[in-house]
Protein backbone atom coordinates (compact mmCIF):
# COMPACT_ATOMS: atom_id res chain seq x y z
CA UNK A 1 0.00 0.00 0.00
CA UNK A 2 1.69 3.54 -1.28
CA UNK A 3 0.71 6.83 0.07
CA UNK A 4 0.24 7.97 -3.13
CA UNK A 5 -2.86 5.96 -2.89
CA UNK A 6 -4.35 8.70 -1.11
CA UNK A 7 -5.21 12.23 -1.71
CA UNK A 8 -4.29 14.97 1.27
CA UNK A 9 -5.51 18.42 2.07
CA UNK A 10 -2.08 19.46 2.70
CA UNK A 11 1.37 17.11 3.32
CA UNK A 12 0.71 13.76 3.60
CA UNK A 13 0.78 12.85 7.19
CA UNK A 14 1.94 9.35 8.01
CA UNK A 15 0.86 8.91 11.35
CA UNK A 16 -2.82 8.47 9.82
CA UNK A 17 -1.83 5.55 7.91
CA UNK A 18 1.18 4.24 9.18
CA UNK A 19 0.36 3.79 12.74
CA UNK A 20 -1.89 1.21 14.05
CA UNK A 21 -5.18 2.15 16.07
CA UNK A 22 -3.79 1.92 19.08
CA UNK A 23 -0.20 2.46 18.53
CA UNK A 24 1.52 5.17 19.75
CA UNK A 25 -0.87 6.53 21.76
CA UNK A 26 -0.43 8.54 25.15
CA UNK A 27 0.97 6.58 28.12
CA UNK A 28 -2.00 8.08 29.96
CA UNK A 29 -4.67 5.68 27.47
CA UNK A 30 -5.96 9.08 26.14
CA UNK A 31 -6.15 9.77 22.46
CA UNK A 32 -3.00 11.90 21.05
CA UNK A 33 -4.70 14.89 19.25
CA UNK A 34 -1.83 17.41 18.80
CA UNK A 35 -0.42 14.36 16.36
CA UNK A 36 -3.46 12.86 15.03
CA UNK A 37 -3.56 9.09 13.47
CA UNK A 38 -6.20 6.87 12.76
CA UNK A 39 -7.53 7.07 16.55
CA UNK A 40 -7.97 11.04 16.49
CA UNK A 41 -9.32 10.70 12.84
CA UNK A 42 -12.18 7.65 14.33
CA UNK A 43 -12.99 9.84 17.37
CA UNK A 44 -13.20 13.48 15.12
CA UNK A 45 -15.53 11.04 12.68
CA UNK A 46 -17.82 9.38 15.13
CA UNK A 47 -16.28 5.93 14.17
CA UNK A 48 -16.55 3.25 16.79
CA UNK A 49 -14.80 0.05 16.77
CA UNK A 50 -16.57 -3.45 17.35
CA UNK A 51 -15.46 -7.18 18.28
CA UNK A 52 -16.55 -9.75 16.71
CA UNK A 53 -17.94 -12.85 19.08
CA UNK A 54 -20.33 -14.60 17.51
CA UNK A 55 -23.23 -15.18 20.14
CA UNK A 56 -21.28 -12.43 22.50
CA UNK A 57 -22.85 -9.53 23.91
CA UNK A 58 -21.94 -7.33 20.58
CA UNK A 59 -23.60 -9.80 18.70
CA UNK A 60 -26.84 -9.43 20.56
CA UNK A 61 -26.58 -5.23 20.59
CA UNK A 62 -26.37 -5.15 17.20
CA UNK A 63 -28.06 -8.41 15.86
CA UNK A 64 -29.59 -6.09 12.99
CA UNK A 65 -26.12 -6.27 11.33
CA UNK A 66 -24.26 -8.86 12.55
CA UNK A 67 -26.63 -11.90 11.88
CA UNK A 68 -26.72 -10.79 8.21
CA UNK A 69 -22.64 -10.49 8.55
CA UNK A 70 -22.20 -14.04 10.06
CA UNK A 71 -24.69 -15.54 8.10
CA UNK A 72 -22.39 -14.77 4.88
CA UNK A 73 -18.91 -15.29 6.99
CA UNK A 74 -20.60 -19.27 7.61
CA UNK A 75 -22.46 -19.53 4.43
CA UNK A 76 -22.46 -23.26 4.85
CA UNK A 77 -25.18 -22.44 7.30
CA UNK A 78 -27.62 -20.65 5.13
CA UNK A 79 -30.36 -22.05 3.08
CA UNK A 80 -29.68 -21.31 -0.25
CA UNK A 81 -31.34 -22.03 -3.71
CA UNK A 82 -28.06 -21.50 -5.76
CA UNK A 83 -24.57 -22.87 -4.91
CA UNK A 84 -21.71 -21.08 -6.33
CA UNK A 85 -19.82 -23.09 -9.13
CA UNK A 86 -16.77 -22.49 -11.23
CA UNK A 87 -14.41 -26.03 -13.01
CA UNK A 88 -11.52 -24.38 -11.31
CA UNK A 89 -12.64 -23.49 -8.06
CA UNK A 90 -11.65 -27.39 -6.60
CA UNK A 91 -8.23 -26.66 -7.96
CA UNK A 92 -7.67 -23.40 -5.62
CA UNK A 93 -6.55 -24.87 -2.50
CA UNK A 94 -4.23 -26.89 -4.67
CA UNK A 95 -2.34 -24.33 -6.33
CA UNK A 96 -2.53 -21.79 -3.51
CA UNK A 97 0.05 -23.14 -1.46
CA UNK A 98 2.48 -23.88 -3.96
CA UNK A 99 2.37 -20.31 -5.54
CA UNK A 100 2.40 -18.26 -1.42
CA UNK A 101 5.87 -19.83 -0.61
CA UNK A 102 7.45 -20.23 -4.32
CA UNK A 103 10.77 -18.71 -4.70
CA UNK A 104 9.87 -17.34 -7.53
CA UNK A 105 9.07 -13.30 -7.28
CA UNK A 106 6.62 -13.56 -10.18
CA UNK A 107 4.62 -16.86 -8.88
CA UNK A 108 4.21 -15.07 -5.73
CA UNK A 109 2.61 -11.67 -6.99
CA UNK A 110 0.26 -14.10 -9.61
CA UNK A 111 -1.43 -14.93 -6.60
CA UNK A 112 -3.16 -11.62 -6.25
CA UNK A 113 -4.42 -12.48 -9.98
CA UNK A 114 -5.53 -15.45 -8.16
CA UNK A 115 -8.01 -13.69 -5.50
CA UNK A 116 -9.19 -11.41 -8.80
CA UNK A 117 -9.92 -14.46 -10.55
CA UNK A 118 -11.98 -16.41 -8.51
CA UNK A 119 -13.78 -13.25 -7.59
CA UNK A 120 -14.81 -12.86 -10.67
CA UNK A 121 -15.30 -16.48 -11.52
CA UNK A 122 -18.01 -16.65 -8.96
CA UNK A 123 -19.75 -13.48 -10.36
CA UNK A 124 -20.04 -15.31 -13.64
CA UNK A 125 -21.67 -18.76 -12.24
CA UNK A 126 -24.81 -16.55 -11.29
CA UNK A 127 -24.68 -16.62 -15.34
CA UNK A 128 -25.50 -19.15 -15.98
CA UNK A 129 -28.60 -19.69 -14.60
CA UNK A 130 -32.00 -18.65 -16.13
CA UNK A 131 -33.65 -16.66 -13.69
CA UNK A 132 -30.04 -14.30 -13.85
CA UNK A 133 -29.91 -10.44 -13.53
CA UNK A 134 -27.34 -7.77 -13.29
CA UNK A 135 -27.26 -6.52 -10.12
CA UNK A 136 -23.19 -5.72 -9.48
CA UNK A 137 -21.10 -4.02 -11.38
CA UNK A 138 -17.36 -3.85 -10.99
CA UNK A 139 -14.42 -1.31 -10.96
CA UNK A 140 -10.56 -1.59 -10.64
CA UNK A 141 -8.50 0.96 -8.98
CA UNK A 142 -11.19 3.24 -8.17
CA UNK A 143 -10.88 6.37 -6.30
CA UNK A 144 -13.47 6.97 -3.61
CA UNK A 145 -14.16 10.25 -1.61
CA UNK A 146 -13.87 10.39 2.11
CA UNK A 147 -16.39 11.62 4.31
CA UNK A 148 -16.43 15.05 5.87
CA UNK A 149 -15.73 15.55 9.93
CA UNK A 150 -18.47 15.27 12.46
CA UNK A 151 -17.23 17.04 14.48
CA UNK A 152 -16.41 19.99 12.88
CA UNK A 153 -19.37 20.52 11.19
CA UNK A 154 -21.04 20.46 14.87
CA UNK A 155 -18.79 22.59 16.02
CA UNK A 156 -19.58 25.24 13.15
CA UNK A 157 -23.60 24.80 14.08
CA UNK A 158 -23.33 24.71 17.88
CA UNK A 159 -25.17 27.35 19.79
CA UNK A 160 -22.99 28.15 22.89
CA UNK A 161 -19.57 30.15 22.03
CA UNK A 162 -18.76 27.78 25.06
CA UNK A 163 -19.97 24.59 23.65
CA UNK A 164 -16.80 22.05 23.06
CA UNK A 165 -16.19 19.53 20.29
CA UNK A 166 -17.72 16.42 21.08
CA UNK A 167 -19.77 17.88 24.29
CA UNK A 168 -22.47 15.22 24.99
CA UNK A 169 -21.25 12.12 23.26
CA UNK A 170 -19.48 10.94 26.73
CA UNK A 171 -22.05 8.55 28.05
CA UNK A 172 -22.52 7.04 24.46
CA UNK A 173 -18.73 6.47 24.65
CA UNK A 174 -18.92 5.05 28.04
CA UNK A 175 -21.90 2.46 27.38
CA UNK A 176 -19.07 1.06 23.97
CA UNK A 177 -16.52 0.88 25.90
CA UNK A 178 -18.54 -1.22 28.48
CA UNK A 179 -19.68 -3.74 26.13
CA UNK A 180 -16.26 -4.21 24.52
CA UNK A 181 -15.08 -4.79 27.94
CA UNK A 182 -17.79 -7.37 28.48
CA UNK A 183 -17.54 -8.75 25.25
CA UNK A 184 -13.64 -9.43 25.82
CA UNK A 185 -14.25 -10.57 29.34
CA UNK A 186 -16.82 -13.00 28.49
CA UNK A 187 -14.42 -14.56 26.28
CA UNK A 188 -11.90 -14.92 28.11
CA UNK A 189 -13.78 -16.62 30.76
CA UNK A 190 -14.61 -18.84 28.16
CA UNK A 191 -10.98 -19.76 26.93
CA UNK A 192 -9.84 -20.06 30.45
CA UNK A 193 -12.38 -22.51 31.72
CA UNK A 194 -12.22 -24.31 28.20
CA UNK A 195 -8.16 -24.40 28.95
CA UNK A 196 -8.21 -25.37 32.81
CA UNK A 197 -7.41 -21.99 33.84
CA UNK A 198 -5.06 -20.91 30.94
CA UNK A 199 -5.76 -19.30 27.66
CA UNK A 200 -4.83 -21.77 24.54
CA UNK A 201 -3.32 -20.93 21.46
CA UNK A 202 -7.00 -21.59 19.97
CA UNK A 203 -8.18 -18.68 21.66
CA UNK A 204 -4.94 -16.46 22.07
CA UNK A 205 -5.71 -14.31 18.58
CA UNK A 206 -9.32 -13.87 19.16
CA UNK A 207 -9.02 -11.99 22.66
CA UNK A 208 -5.72 -10.59 21.68
CA UNK A 209 -8.21 -8.50 18.62
CA UNK A 210 -10.91 -8.50 21.03
CA UNK A 211 -8.24 -6.44 23.50
CA UNK A 212 -7.97 -4.09 21.23
CA UNK A 213 -11.16 -3.14 20.48
CA UNK A 214 -11.70 -2.63 24.31
CA UNK A 215 -8.86 -0.34 24.76
CA UNK A 216 -10.03 1.44 21.96
CA UNK A 217 -13.26 2.27 23.14
CA UNK A 218 -11.49 2.97 26.23
CA UNK A 219 -9.24 5.39 25.32
CA UNK A 220 -11.74 7.44 23.28
CA UNK A 221 -13.97 7.75 26.46
CA UNK A 222 -11.18 8.72 28.19
CA UNK A 223 -10.22 11.39 25.74
CA UNK A 224 -13.64 12.90 26.01
CA UNK A 225 -14.24 12.88 29.31
CA UNK A 226 -10.54 14.73 30.13
CA UNK A 227 -10.64 16.94 27.64
CA UNK A 228 -14.30 17.45 26.10
CA UNK A 229 -16.49 17.20 29.42
CA UNK A 230 -17.03 20.57 30.74
CA UNK A 231 -16.91 20.84 34.95
CA UNK A 232 -20.26 22.29 36.03
CA UNK A 233 -17.49 24.07 38.16
CA UNK A 234 -15.62 26.31 35.63
CA UNK A 235 -17.05 29.48 35.03
CA UNK A 236 -18.60 30.26 31.39
CA UNK A 237 -15.64 32.80 30.75
CA UNK A 238 -12.75 29.81 30.94
CA UNK A 239 -15.57 27.14 29.17
CA UNK A 240 -15.61 29.88 26.33
CA UNK A 241 -11.58 30.43 25.89
CA UNK A 242 -11.41 26.61 26.29
CA UNK A 243 -13.90 26.12 23.79
CA UNK A 244 -12.14 28.20 21.11
CA UNK A 245 -9.11 26.62 22.11
CA UNK A 246 -10.05 23.01 21.49
CA UNK A 247 -12.16 24.39 17.99
CA UNK A 248 -8.64 25.56 16.77
CA UNK A 249 -7.34 22.25 17.13
CA UNK A 250 -10.01 20.68 16.11
CA UNK A 251 -9.62 22.72 12.57
CA UNK A 252 -6.05 22.23 12.99
CA UNK A 253 -6.67 18.43 12.88
CA UNK A 254 -9.22 18.63 10.30
CA UNK A 255 -6.49 19.61 7.73
CA UNK A 256 -4.18 17.22 8.63
CA UNK A 257 -6.74 14.02 7.31
CA UNK A 258 -6.71 12.21 4.02
CA UNK A 259 -9.62 13.11 1.43
CA UNK A 260 -9.47 10.47 -1.26
CA UNK A 261 -8.11 6.86 -0.93
CA UNK A 262 -7.93 4.30 -4.00
CA UNK A 263 -9.43 0.73 -3.86
CA UNK A 264 -8.10 -2.32 -6.02
CA UNK A 265 -11.65 -3.42 -6.47
CA UNK A 266 -15.30 -2.29 -5.77
CA UNK A 267 -18.48 -4.08 -6.35
CA UNK A 268 -21.38 -1.64 -7.04
CA UNK A 269 -24.84 -1.49 -7.25
CA UNK A 270 -25.34 0.61 -10.59
CA UNK A 271 -28.70 3.06 -10.34
CA UNK A 272 -29.43 4.23 -13.87
CA UNK A 273 -32.86 5.92 -13.31
CA UNK A 274 -31.82 8.77 -10.93
CA UNK A 275 -29.92 10.84 -13.12
CA UNK A 276 -33.05 10.88 -15.87
CA UNK A 277 -35.19 12.02 -13.37
CA UNK A 278 -33.25 14.01 -11.69
CA UNK A 279 -32.14 15.95 -15.24
CA UNK A 280 -35.71 16.46 -15.97
CA UNK A 281 -36.21 18.77 -13.33
CA UNK A 282 -32.64 20.35 -12.88
CA UNK A 283 -31.06 19.87 -16.72
CA UNK A 284 -29.12 17.12 -17.60
CA UNK A 285 -25.98 19.41 -17.01
CA UNK A 286 -26.84 21.09 -13.47
CA UNK A 287 -27.78 17.07 -12.53
CA UNK A 288 -24.62 15.55 -13.60
CA UNK A 289 -22.49 18.10 -11.41
CA UNK A 290 -24.16 17.76 -8.24
CA UNK A 291 -24.25 13.76 -8.95
CA UNK A 292 -20.65 13.88 -9.18
CA UNK A 293 -20.77 16.18 -6.18
CA UNK A 294 -22.03 13.82 -3.78
CA UNK A 295 -21.04 10.35 -5.65
CA UNK A 296 -18.59 8.10 -3.32
CA UNK A 297 -17.21 6.61 -6.34
CA UNK A 298 -15.11 9.57 -8.29
CA UNK A 299 -14.77 9.07 -11.67
CA UNK A 300 -12.20 6.86 -13.80
CA UNK A 301 -11.50 9.35 -15.95
CA UNK A 302 -10.79 12.36 -14.95
CA UNK A 303 -12.27 14.75 -17.86
CA UNK A 304 -16.15 12.94 -16.99
CA UNK A 305 -18.08 14.91 -15.52
CA UNK A 306 -20.04 11.69 -14.77
CA UNK A 307 -19.77 7.92 -14.57
CA UNK A 308 -19.50 7.06 -18.89
CA UNK A 309 -22.75 5.49 -18.79
CA UNK A 310 -24.77 8.01 -16.17
CA UNK A 311 -25.49 5.72 -13.60
CA UNK A 312 -25.31 6.44 -10.03
CA UNK A 313 -22.82 3.91 -8.11
CA UNK A 314 -23.61 2.49 -4.85
CA UNK A 315 -20.78 0.36 -2.86
CA UNK A 316 -21.69 -3.31 -1.73
CA UNK A 317 -18.09 -4.56 -1.17
CA UNK A 318 -14.72 -2.77 -1.29
CA UNK A 319 -11.08 -4.81 -2.12
CA UNK A 320 -7.95 -4.18 -1.60
CA UNK A 321 -4.91 -6.59 -2.07
CA UNK A 322 -1.71 -6.88 -0.65
CA UNK A 323 1.96 -8.41 -1.60
CA UNK A 324 1.71 -12.18 -1.31
CA UNK A 325 3.93 -12.62 1.90
CA UNK A 326 2.92 -9.70 3.73
CA UNK A 327 0.53 -10.47 7.16
CA UNK A 328 -2.22 -7.25 7.60
CA UNK A 329 -0.29 -4.59 7.69
CA UNK A 330 -1.34 -0.73 9.13
CA UNK A 331 -1.57 1.45 6.05
CA UNK A 332 -4.28 -0.92 4.21
CA UNK A 333 -6.50 -1.16 7.61
CA UNK A 334 -6.50 2.39 8.02
CA UNK A 335 -7.04 2.85 4.63
CA UNK A 336 -10.11 0.09 4.46
CA UNK A 337 -11.57 2.19 7.19
CA UNK A 338 -11.50 5.17 5.79
CA UNK A 339 -13.09 4.17 3.01
CA UNK A 340 -15.87 1.59 4.95
CA UNK A 341 -16.60 4.17 7.18
CA UNK A 342 -17.25 7.28 4.35
CA UNK A 343 -19.24 4.36 2.40
CA UNK A 344 -21.30 3.60 5.24
CA UNK A 345 -21.60 7.21 5.79
CA UNK A 346 -22.74 7.95 2.03
CA UNK A 347 -25.40 5.68 2.26
CA UNK A 348 -26.65 7.14 5.62
CA UNK A 349 -26.65 10.32 4.22
CA UNK A 350 -29.13 9.25 1.18
CA UNK A 351 -30.91 7.60 3.49
CA UNK A 352 -30.16 4.01 3.78
CA UNK A 353 -28.90 3.57 7.50
CA UNK A 354 -28.38 0.38 9.40
CA UNK A 355 -27.26 -1.28 6.01
CA UNK A 356 -23.66 -2.58 6.18
CA UNK A 357 -21.02 -2.02 3.13
CA UNK A 358 -18.23 -4.99 3.30
CA UNK A 359 -14.41 -4.69 2.82
CA UNK A 360 -12.18 -7.38 1.87
CA UNK A 361 -8.32 -7.33 2.11
CA UNK A 362 -6.40 -10.31 0.94
CA UNK A 363 -2.81 -11.14 2.06
CA UNK A 364 -1.39 -14.29 0.99
CA UNK A 365 -3.63 -17.31 1.10
CA UNK A 366 -6.25 -15.00 3.00
CA UNK A 367 -8.48 -12.89 3.08
CA UNK A 368 -10.08 -10.78 6.16
CA UNK A 369 -13.39 -9.41 5.29
CA UNK A 370 -14.32 -6.14 7.46
CA UNK A 371 -18.36 -4.72 8.17
CA UNK A 372 -19.19 -0.77 8.86
CA UNK A 373 -22.57 0.49 9.01
CA UNK A 374 -24.15 3.98 10.43
CA UNK A 375 -26.78 3.52 13.12
CA UNK A 376 -29.76 5.33 12.84
CA UNK A 377 -30.44 5.17 17.01
CA UNK A 378 -27.23 7.18 17.84
CA UNK A 379 -25.89 8.56 14.67
CA UNK A 380 -22.56 7.40 14.99
CA UNK A 381 -20.43 4.96 12.79
CA UNK A 382 -19.44 1.26 13.86
CA UNK A 383 -17.27 -1.05 12.41
CA UNK A 384 -15.59 -3.85 12.47
CA UNK A 385 -12.42 -4.28 11.10
CA UNK A 386 -9.72 -5.29 13.91
CA UNK A 387 -11.18 -8.52 14.78
CA UNK A 388 -9.93 -10.98 11.63
CA UNK A 389 -8.36 -13.82 12.67
CA UNK A 390 -10.93 -16.39 13.52
CA UNK A 391 -13.05 -15.25 10.32
CA UNK A 392 -10.44 -15.11 7.57
CA UNK A 393 -10.95 -17.27 4.53
CA UNK A 394 -8.18 -19.33 3.58
CA UNK A 395 -7.87 -20.23 0.07
CA UNK A 396 -5.36 -23.16 0.71
CA UNK A 397 -8.17 -25.04 2.34
CA UNK A 398 -11.04 -26.42 0.09
CA UNK A 399 -13.19 -25.60 2.88
CA UNK A 400 -11.86 -22.18 3.04
CA UNK A 401 -12.26 -21.60 -0.91
CA UNK A 402 -16.09 -23.01 -0.83
CA UNK A 403 -16.66 -20.45 2.27
CA UNK A 404 -15.19 -17.30 0.28
CA UNK A 405 -17.56 -18.43 -2.36
CA UNK A 406 -20.17 -18.76 -0.73
CA UNK A 407 -19.49 -15.47 1.01
CA UNK A 408 -19.30 -13.29 -2.36
CA UNK A 409 -22.30 -15.37 -3.44
CA UNK A 410 -24.23 -13.82 -0.74
CA UNK A 411 -23.53 -10.59 -1.35
CA UNK A 412 -25.48 -10.82 -4.63
CA UNK A 413 -28.46 -11.07 -2.12
CA UNK A 414 -26.87 -7.84 -0.21
CA UNK A 415 -26.70 -6.11 -3.47
CA UNK A 416 -30.46 -6.89 -4.04
CA UNK A 417 -31.44 -5.63 -0.68
CA UNK A 418 -29.53 -2.33 -1.38
CA UNK A 419 -30.71 -1.79 -4.74
CA UNK A 420 -34.57 -2.30 -2.97
CA UNK A 421 -33.40 0.31 -0.57
CA UNK A 422 -32.18 2.99 -2.77
CA UNK A 423 -35.35 2.68 -5.34
CA UNK A 424 -37.44 3.48 -1.69
CA UNK A 425 -35.60 6.53 -0.79
CA UNK A 426 -35.12 7.49 -4.67
CA UNK A 427 -38.38 9.69 -4.61
CA UNK A 428 -37.43 11.88 -1.82
CA UNK A 429 -33.79 12.32 -3.13
CA UNK A 430 -34.92 14.18 -6.00
CA UNK A 431 -37.01 16.00 -4.01
CA UNK A 432 -34.04 16.70 -1.84
CA UNK A 433 -31.82 17.96 -4.86
CA UNK A 434 -34.11 20.65 -6.22
CA UNK A 435 -33.56 22.86 -2.69
CA UNK A 436 -30.89 24.76 -1.39
CA UNK A 437 -31.34 23.16 1.53
CA UNK A 438 -31.80 19.64 0.27
CA UNK A 439 -28.18 19.72 -1.48
CA UNK A 440 -26.55 21.00 1.08
CA UNK A 441 -27.87 18.06 3.53
CA UNK A 442 -26.59 16.08 0.45
CA UNK A 443 -22.42 16.88 0.18
CA UNK A 444 -21.13 14.75 2.51
CA UNK A 445 -17.92 14.67 1.66
CA UNK A 446 -14.59 16.06 3.35
CA UNK A 447 -13.82 17.94 -0.15
CA UNK A 448 -17.06 20.02 0.03
CA UNK A 449 -16.63 20.81 3.72
CA UNK A 450 -12.95 22.00 2.87
CA UNK A 451 -14.35 23.97 0.33
CA UNK A 452 -17.33 25.51 2.39
CA UNK A 453 -15.15 26.60 5.18
CA UNK A 454 -12.21 27.45 3.09
CA UNK A 455 -10.15 24.87 5.27
CA UNK A 456 -7.57 24.35 2.69
CA UNK A 457 -4.60 25.23 3.78
CA UNK A 458 -3.59 27.35 0.29
CA UNK A 459 -5.43 27.62 -3.17
CA UNK A 460 -2.77 25.65 -4.67
CA UNK A 461 -2.96 22.99 -2.26
CA UNK A 462 -6.68 22.24 -4.10
CA UNK A 463 -6.91 18.77 -5.62
CA UNK A 464 -7.63 19.01 -9.25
Amino acid sequence: MQLRRTVWASEPTHRILHDDLNMNEAKNDRIRLKHPGMAAWSLDHHVLTVGLDRGGVVHKRFAHVMDHFYALLCPEERPTTHAPYHRALPVVSMVVPAMINSTFINERAAAVGLWQEVLSWVLDSRKQKPEYTKLIDVQHRVSTNHMRCVAYDDVRMRKRSSELPHEGIEPLLMEHWLLQHDACQNVTMHAEASGGGYITAKYAPKIKELEEAQDHAQRMHLTVDKYFTPLPSRKAAALRKTAQAESRRLKSRLRKYPIASTVDEAWEVVDDLLLPELSEVVGTAQARDFLQDISFFQPVHTTDTAPADGGFRLPVLLIWHQHPNYDLDPVTKNVQRLCCASAARFLAVLGISDFPVYGLITAGQSAYPCVAWHSSADEFLYIADRNTAEYRFDLSAKEGVRRFAGFLDGLQDHAAQLKVRFVDVRPQLVERMCTDAGRESLRWTFRTQLDKYKLWPQAADVPA
